[in-house]
This record gives structure tokens, sequence and C-alpha cells, in this order.
């Protein structure tokens, strides 16, 4: 689950591999769903208020735009294993990703 867009946007992933954007405060149903993922996805990564990094089980870490909705590209691949966790590190200059692979 990932805020965005300065609090007014909530973004989960989902099993299916779809994102869900919900309006904060409306839960009862998304406003919004962006398909495009093969697989589930499993983390989420905040870039900007319009930006995230997308960990998925099938080993892929996207980048994804958010309202408008677009996938922009790969950043990160883990041969097949889940992404299971992604984190900024203390500066913000690397993102560290967490899979079952040995790299």
């Amino acid at each position: 689950i990932m805020v965005m867009r300065g609090g007014r946007k909530v973004v989960c992933g989902t099993s299916e591999g779809v994102l869900l954007v919900y309006n904060w405060g409306e839960w009862d149903g998304a406003s919004d769903c962006f398909p495009g993922h093969p697989s589930s996805v499993e983390t989420l990564l905040k870039l900007d208020e319009s930006t995230l990094l997308t960990g998925s089980s099938d080993g892929l870490i996207r980048v994804v735009g958010i309202m408008p909705n677009k996938l922009y590209g790969l950043v990160g691949d883990h041969d097949n294993f889940p992404v299971e966790l992604m984190r900024w590190s203390h500066d913000k200059s690397l993102v560290a990703s967490i899979s079952h692979d040995n790299l």
C-alpha cells in the first residue's frame, strides 16, 4: 500500500497483478485500476507523488506512473524469483530489493 498524489490517492497491489487506486477516505471501491503485471504485485516503493516502483512475483521491478497510468519500463530483475520487499537507502541514492535468489 502506498499513499500518492499528495495524500489524495492510495495504491494497492493485488494477487492478480492489478494496481488498485483509491481516493483517500473512499474505501468502498477503487476509483481506478491499472492492469499490466502478469503476476501478483508484492511490494511498492514511491519515487515521487506520481511514480512508483512495483516488485512482482515474476521477479521484475517496474517503474509505473499513477494518474496518468503508464508503465515506463523495467529497472530490476530477480530471475523469476518473487520480489518480496524494496526500500530506499538512508540518503535515497539506492534502492534495495529482497528476493529468494542468491544475488
